[in-house]
């Protein structure tokens, strides 16, 4: 694939966005972008027009860090160095940790040296490499911009009024929990994975419970992706991608494994992306009453039904 298919398949994605704060810094990228394989036509021979690659390839990494910080952390960037909003996304796991990645190589590679020493220059293969790198990252990272985007359309419609009693215990309430992720997981098929599992602990926090989303990448975290806490207390949730019959499917069973003596029920969640037809069931793992969320598929069901006790439908 050449830069500019890169720069049309980003520039594609960008026009799909609805409009927002961001609108003129993205469309600023692909300027950027298209400027920066204007210098390396114009003569690759010429190490200054590959520098000049460089600079505008600068402009673009800056403008899409921004504009992702702008929009996944839902602050102005304004005043910040590259390497603050890198931090940032990090720390918070914001983006997927290989777009961080990318986007701290080109940072090292090529945006610190050229713009501290000024008397490095560049060849053609090094432009080249700096504009598809740049297109790449900022493609995925306006996807992510789309997908949280959506995330937020889908809690937006998700809302579901929960009064809850300040002595109810999380026991009580799973069937509460559940249908707010329901409500969300009905909405949120243009909702991309990462985004899904935050998206419903947000929901959560919208209908006013204690949610927490749980980072897999974190080393010795808990097991659950999201988890709903009160007291000591915590209801956990599992989120799944079917399969049609993968083993996925049958995981259900293996709530029993995850939960502990603070455990005071569970949601199993097994979503397939694109689907906006769910049904609620709910059951009985290790003593303990657990939901389930998927599609009302027969071999679906069939699947769950020997995995848990008391398998049932709760509400379409």
């Amino acid at each position: 694939m050449s830069s500019l298919d890169l720069v049309k398949l980003f520039d594609d994605a960008v026009q799909t966005l609805p409009t927002g704060d961001y609108s003129t810094g993205l469309s600023a990228i692909v300027r950027h972008v298209r400027a920066a394989i204007r210098h390396l036509e114009r003569d690759q021979e010429d190490s200054d027009s590959c520098t000049d690659v460089i600079y505008r390839t600068n402009q673009a990494y800056e403008g899409s860090l921004k504009e992702a910080y702008r929009v996944l952390a839902a602050k102005d960037p304004s005043g910040l160095s590259p390497f603050q909003i890198e931090g940032y996304l990090e720390t918070h796991s914001v983006v997927r940790p290989r777009v961080l990645t990318q986007l701290s190589r080109y940072r090292q590679d090529y945006r610190n040296p050229s713009t501290h020493d000024y008397k490095l220059d560049f060849d053609k293969d090094e432009a080249l490499l700096a504009i598809v790198s740049v297109c790449g990252f900022a493609l995925l990272l306006v996807n992510q911009i789309s997908s949280r985007l959506a995330s937020e359309a889908a809690q937006a419609k998700a809302v579901i009024p929960v009064r809850v009693s300040p002595r109810a215990n999380l026991r009580s309430l799973g069937k509460k929990i559940s249908e707010i992720c329901l409500a969300f997981t009905k909405e949120s098929h243009d909702v991309a994975f990462f985004e899904y599992e935050k998206g419903i602990s947000q929901s959560l926090v919208n209908a006013g419970f204690d949610s927490e989303y749980i980072d897999s990448n974190d080393e010795g975290g808990l097991i659950w992706d999201v988890i709903v806490r009160r007291g000591r207390s915590y209801f956990g949730i599992d989120v799944r991608v079917s399969h049609h019959g993968g083993a996925d499917m049958q995981t259900g069973g293996h709530l029993g494994f995850f939960m502990d003596a603070n455990c005071s029920g569970a949601l199993l969640i097994i979503r397939n992306p694109g689907i906006a037809e769910y049904t609620l069931f709910s059951g009985e793992v290790s003593e303990k009453e657990v939901f389930i969320i998927c599609e009302n598929d027969k071999d679906q069901i069939n699947l769950l039904q020997k995995n848990i006790a008391n398998f049932r439908e709760v509400t379409k």
